[in-house]
């Protein structure tokens, strides 16, 4: 029983069987790992019948249900041996160590399956980047040198290791051995394109971070989009390079607005930054020192 040893692996299961997160919140907040092994034995009687913990209806015909309870600890085994051969780390929205930025931000993930170099992840200054699939070639190379700056500077990028915008920025920090996290759509352990597997290999190899709250290989649109609240969550600001005013970094964008982070944009008429500038949303990025001043304040 190795892979139970940590109280996030029995949440962890509780969490892929359906209970709910109130009820998660309150089973980690208040119980020790014996108590959750004691309930993985089938012993959850015993706190809910104590009122220490308030199962829901949904939760206790979870439960309950023995068929989906063996299916739910058989998936789980596996996901847990998969995550210990690859040194995938399971963080819970209550640790100590839980990203910082994330913990304020409205709809904070619960749960974070994280491969890489972690503990950095809270000790670095990093700039959030998203943008276009097809960047042009002229913000493609004003967006590189910005990111030798941005290393250069001791600053770290955050983006989403997608063709365009986010490779480059992910890949360059990386090659250039800064500190890069690529936030995923879907499992740390299935790289999402797969054309970027050698890329996200490389930051990893670099000390870098591969992060994400998904963890199976169902990857739905939905994912897409909610994973970006994740991106500018974790960047001290979000710079956006290039855009069309319909795109999905658009969410990314009034994601960052409503976490209160400062948007700067390239100066180009891109109907995505013409939006955003026009908005007042955005200021227009011309020097590394706008980012200096952000930890001046």
């Amino acid at each position: 029983m190795i892979l139970y040893e940590n109280k996030n692996n029995y949440i962890f299961w509780l969490y892929h069987l359906g209970i709910s997160i109130p009820t998660l919140s309150i089973i980690y907040l208040n119980l020790e790992c014996n108590d959750l092994k004691r309930i993985y034995d089938g012993h959850f009687a015993d706190y809910y019948m104590s009122r220490l913990i308030p199962f829901t209806q949904k939760d206790i015909s979870l439960i309950t249900n023995q068929d989906l309870v063996i299916k739910s600890k058989q998936e789980t085994n596996n996901f847990l041996k998969k995550f210990n051969d690859n040194k995938v780390i399971i963080k819970i929205y209550f640790d100590d160590d839980f990203p910082k930025h994330l913990l304020h931000i409205p709809n904070p993930p619960f749960l974070l399956f994280v491969r890489g170099n972690y503990h950095k992840l809270n000790e670095t200054k990093l700039i959030a980047v998203a943008g276009s699939r097809q960047i042009s070639d002229i913000n493609r190379d004003i967006l590189s040198r910005t990111v030798v700056n941005i290393v250069k500077n001791n600053f770290g990028t955050v983006s989403g290791l997608a063709y365009g915008t986010d490779i480059i920025t992910n890949s360059l920090t990386a090659k250039l051995g800064g500190y890069t996290v690529a936030v995923l759509p879907g499992s740390v352990l299935s790289i999402i394109p797969s054309a970027h597997k050698q890329q996200a290999n490389q930051i990893l190899d670099s000390g870098g971070l591969l992060i994400s709250e998904f963890y199976t290989t169902n990857v739905s649109r939905k994912n897409f989009i909610t994973r970006n609240r994740i991106i500018s969550g974790l960047g001290d600001c979000l710079l956006l390079p290039e855009l069309r005013s319909r795109s999905g970094t658009m969410h990314t964008a009034r994601y960052a607005w409503k976490q209160k982070k400062k948007i700067f944009c390239f100066d180009n008429q891109s109907s995505g930054i013409k939006k955003i500038l026009n908005s007042g949303q955005g200021t227009i990025y011309k020097n590394i020192g706008q980012f200096a001043e952000l930890y001046e304040n």
